[in-house]
C-alpha cells in the first residue's frame, strides 16, 4: 500500500532518466550522472543530482550498495521498475489519446470534454 503511493508520484524527467539508465546494470553515480547526461543532452547539477538519487533511493526505487571498490553502486529495484513501466505506459496512453483525436475530433463530447478539463485543471 505504501509504494502504491509512491507509484502514484509524479516523476520528473532527471529521475525517469536515472531508473532507465539503470535498468540495464547497476552504476556508481558517476556512471549514472554520465549516462543521464549523454541519454538527455542536458548537464545536471551535482547537487540537483545527488537530491534525485536521494529521493530515488527515499522512495525505494533505487538502492545502493558498498562494493569492494568503496564506490557506492546504484541499481533499480522491483519497486522502480514498476515505476518506470507505469510512467511509460501512462505516456504510450498520452501518445495513443492525441493520435486518436487528432484523426478524429468529433469523439470528445459533453462529458469526456468536461472531464478532460477537470483533469487538466488539477494538474495545474
Amino acid at each position: 500500500m505504501q509504494h502504491q503511493q509512491y507509484i502514484q508520484e509524479s516523476l520528473s524527467h532527471p529521475a525517469f532518466h536515472m531508473l532507465a539508465c539503470l535498468v540495464d546494470e547497476p552504476k556508481t553515480a558517476t556512471a549514472l550522472h554520465e549516462a543521464v547526461v549523454q541519454a538527455t543532452g542536458q548537464v545536471i547539477e551535482p547537487g540537483a543530482f545527488s537530491r534525485v538519487v536521494a529521493r530515488l533511493e527515499q522512495r525505494g526505487w533505487i538502492a545502493g550498495d558498498d562494493g569492494w571498490e568503496r564506490m557506492r553502486r546504484y541499481h533499480i529495484t522491483a519497486f522502480g521498475l514498476l515505476a518506470l513501466q507505469q510512467v511509460e505506459a501512462k505516456y504510450q496512453r498520452n501518445q495513443e489519446d492525441q493520435e486518436r483525436n487528432r484523426w478524429s475530433p468529433g469523439l470528445l463530447r459533453g462529458k469526456e470534454r468536461m472531464m478532460r478539463l477537470v483533469l487538466w485543471n488539477l494538474n495545474l
